[in-house]
């Protein structure tokens, strides 16, 4: 009863022991690889995993974290340039969700992108995805595409991303009743996805990567945006420091505050590379997920 599909689009994708992985860039608009060996490599994805890539996006269902004292109100200089820097920072994190959607449409050629639908981050990072798969003509099921995650017993959990939906080419917005709860639909977010990506976030966000990552998932947090992603909210202590197969050049542009727009760039474009690298170390599953596969 775990989960059961109630999908708005058809879509008979594969099982999820397979996958392909095929990253675009931009700014040429051919095939190729960045994050890895050569082409062999990605002919190697496609052939072992055969469906496109899975990102769960987790983070908080609010924006918070701007201080709640005024900064010119602190009596102490270094005490202001501080607080100051972190109502900038939390500030920036609603812009950064609409590059970091951006920034992930244009890098790949087909990726599915897995949400729950919340509020704040994940309805923000998915919208500015949609809207941008939609203008470089690459959202539909071989495509970019959207997987909701919802729970059966909360009927109004999901609005809808785009004000008009009707645009969306069959198959790029799927939803699918995942438990009966919030906590049941971000267990079998965790549990589908290849790769998951915290922005912000709070216990439930730490909750999710905790399990997504004892089941062998790569975790991305992007630490500048606060909340669970800088290391609050119990995340685990491994999250908190760059993994040995990614780069500290990608590392610490992840870990950059967003407080400008070219930090937001570098953060954005830094995480798209790193989450390629990612798919890239993918291998096939062979322990069974605790719950039935979704699709």
């Amino acid at each position: 009863h775990f989960v059961s599909s109630l999908c708005c689009c058809r879509c008979n994708d594969p099982p999820l022991s397979a996958m392909s992985a095929v990253a675009r860039n931009s700014s040429h608009g051919g095939e190729i690889v960045t994050a890895g060996g050569g082409e062999h490599e990605w002919q190697k994805l496609r052939q072992l995993l055969g469906r496109a890539p899975r990102l769960a996006v987790l983070g908080s269902r609010e924006w918070y974290g701007v201080p709640a004292v005024d900064p010119g109100r602190i009596s102490k200089t270094r005490g202001r340039a501080k607080a100051a820097a972190a109502a900038a920072a939390a500030a920036g994190v609603p812009a950064l969700c609409e590059v970091v959607g951006k920034a992930l449409a244009q890098r790949f050629a087909e990726l599915e992108v897995l949400t729950n639908g919340q509020e704040a981050v994940q309805r923000t990072v998915l919208t500015s995805f949609l809207r941008e798969a939609l203008a470089l003509g690459r959202a539909g099921p071989a495509g970019l595409r959207v997987r909701l995650l919802v729970p059966g017993d909360v009927p109004e959990a999901v609005a809808p991303l785009l004000d008009d939906e009707a645009e969306l080419v069959e198959g790029t917005l799927m939803k699918t009743v995942a438990g009966s709860t919030h906590a049941e639909a971000r267990a079998a977010l965790a549990d589908a996805a290849d790769v998951c990506l915290i922005i912000s976030g709070g216990p439930g966000s730490s909750s999710a990567a905790l399990r997504a990552l004892r089941r062998g998932r790569a975790v991305l947090p992007l630490q500048g945006s606060g909340g669970a992603a800088a290391g609050r909210f119990w995340l685990p202590a491994e999250l908190r420091v760059a993994p040995p197969w990614l780069g500290s050049s990608l590392w610490s542009s992840l870990s950059s505050p967003p407080s400008t727009a070219a930090a937001r760039t570098s953060t954005a474009t830094a995480a798209a590379e790193a989450i390629a690298l990612a798919f890239l170390r993918l291998q096939p599953r062979t322990v069974e997920p605790l719950v039935p596969p979704l699709f």
